[in-house]
């Protein structure tokens, strides 16, 4: 029956259904996210571009843009991701406030979607539907990932290294292990202390430590 025929109340409980039995699907084409993801996206551009019109850019960013112009491999700060990713970036949109929000929410929103894929190895029916909406109530998923400094960048880079940990530990696949050791490396090259975090997952009294070290 179309939504368009029911009460509110049943056009409701039907939508959140169909999302909730598209959501749980573990197809990583999943069409309902994709959509959900490009109308946040598109959603928190725009909040940034309006909002921030009259403030410009936070600290963070117009640092990160000095650099990116001025490309330094590492500094005692920060080492050359983000910058590196930024300039290339700007390779193809102008060097204006809209791109750099346009990046920003667009990694928050990779970050999701990975973050999604990776509860499917924990999740499963409805609460892995609700792990999206959840992670997009966080401020750290919207309003600070406006700021596109390094431990924004870390968003998708952590996620992707979560998703390609558990499909090397669950399918014991030697290419997924390599994948996690890139993606790993790629994190501690867009912020020096993720390398904390990798030790952390190699220490031996960790669950973890023994798929890593396989």
């Amino acid at each position: 029956m179309p939504f368009g025929a029911l009460r509110p109340a049943e056009c409701f409980n039907a939508l959140a259904r169909w999302l909730i039995a598209g959501l749980a699907r573990a197809e990583p084409n999943n069409r309902i996210l994709a959509g959900i993801l490009i109308v946040y996206w598109a959603v928190w551009t725009a909040y940034a571009v309006i909002a921030k019109s009259s403030q410009g850019l936070h600290a963070d960013t117009s640092e990160v843009a000095l650099w990116a112009i001025d490309l330094q491999w590492g500094t005692i700060k920060h080492p050359p991701f983000l910058p590196a990713l930024v300039r290339m970036w700007l390779s193809v949109f102008s060097m204006s406030d809209w791109a750099f929000y346009l990046l920003a929410v667009g990694l928050s929103t990779v970050g999701i979607y990975f973050s999604w894929l990776a509860s499917g190895f924990l999740l499963r029916g409805p609460k892995r539907a609700a792990v999206p909406f959840l992670l997009m109530l966080i401020p750290f998923y919207n309003f600070h990932t406006l700021w596109l400094n390094h431990n924004v960048v870390l968003i998708p880079l952590w996620a992707i290294t979560t998703y390609t940990f558990f499909r090397a530990y669950k399918s014991n696949n030697i290419w997924w292990s390599i994948l996690t050791g890139v993606a790993a490396g790629v994190c501690v090259l867009a912020k020096y202390w993720s390398f904390f975090c990798c030790w952390v997952w190699s220490w031996p009294r960790c669950p973890t430590s023994g798929a890593l070290s396989s």
